[in-house]
């Protein structure tokens, strides 16, 4: 099988890459960087550095040939910068979206797309878990941005028949993304940060995804691509406070201390929870506990960081 990941060179794309090169894919590459030098880099078949456009999608197939499947990846990642450069967000993830969905159509209708989204098209859930099936209400242009890009890729399908699957990712930590709560307190506490403020309330609710489980639910997803345009939510399944997750990072670091400043981030919602009924009944649960994910991040940072350690 050959795979094309677009923003393949993020924490998630190269989870991606590393998961589908040791189960025997050809993997291919595009986004932004070299694909060199980087201890960090799993091994690839084809990397074409640049955006996602039909010039670049064009030399990939120049390069390798039509993909089977195309994990799409790429796209704006920060709900913050999305506020401060919508224009810069929309070209990067709906503009980005709607020239692979033209490229597919045009060149690759029989491949298979996994578009990785976002749970921020939800917007705010009030601590319920929320079903895919629920009304998109986005709080920021980055969930506007993901949810006008599942449209999209909507009406190829109906439009067009081509295979789509979307995964709904939820809040997604681990071995390799150098961003988010989990690396941030983890990098202050070992820098020998004791007394660290946190923005929030400390009542925020997240569904934490661990990201061997995100790469692997994204991969598995590929084969219920289809016209029908599956979507799922990407999550744990389970609902943990900021000041819990504080709480068992600090476990470690018996001489710190967590405190909330009560100011919470613009366009963050106050809970985001998945209903993952879904995902099990399609044997794509995900299976990393909280605790086993932390513990493995802990160890990915004593091995790689040179931060010192406290």
């Amino acid at each position: 099988m050959k795979v094309l990941v677009t923003g393949a060179r993020g924490a998630i794309g190269r989870a991606v890459v590393s998961l589908g090169a040791a189960r025997g894919a050809t993997m291919l590459g595009l986004g932004h960087g070299a694909w060199t030098g980087d201890t960090d880099l799993p091994p690839l078949n084809d990397w074409i550095n640049g955006d996602v456009s039909i010039d670049n999608l064009d030399r990939i197939r120049a390069l390798a040939g039509l993909p089977d499947v195309v994990i799409h990846l790429a796209g704006g990642s920060h709900v913050g910068a999305s506020i401060e450069r919508p224009s810069e967000d929309f070209r990067r993830t709906v503009s980005g979206g709607q020239a692979l969905l033209e490229w597919l159509r045009n060149n690759a209708p029989e491949t298979r797309l996994v578009i990785a989204s976002s749970a921020a098209v939800y917007g705010d859930t009030l601590g319920s878990p929320i079903a895919e099936t629920s009304a998109y209400a986005p709080a920021s242009p980055y969930g506007t941005h993901k949810a006008m890009v599942e449209l999209l890729s909507n009406a190829y399908s109906i439009q067009y028949g081509l295979k789509v699957a979307v995964i709904r990712l939820f809040s997604v930590y681990g071995p390799g993304l150098r961003k988010q709560l989990v690396y941030d307190l983890f990098q202050r506490l070992r820098r020998g940060e004791r007394d660290i403020i946190l923005g929030g309330t400390g009542r925020e609710i997240r569904d934490f995804l661990f990201i061997g489980d995100a790469a692997a639910m994204l991969l598995g997803a590929s084969a219920l691509a289809t016209a029908d345009w599956p979507v799922l939510n990407g999550g744990y399944g389970q609902p943990v406070s900021t000041a819990e997750l504080a709480r068992l990072v600090v476990t470690d670091f018996p001489e710190a201390s967590v405190r909330f400043s009560g100011v919470g981030r613009k366009g963050d919602p106050s809970a985001l929870v998945a209903d993952v009924s879904r995902a099990r009944a399609l044997g794509l649960l995900a299976p990393t506990s909280l605790a086993d994910g932390l513990a493995a991040t802990r160890r990915w940072l004593d091995q790689v960081d040179v931060c010192p350690h406290p």
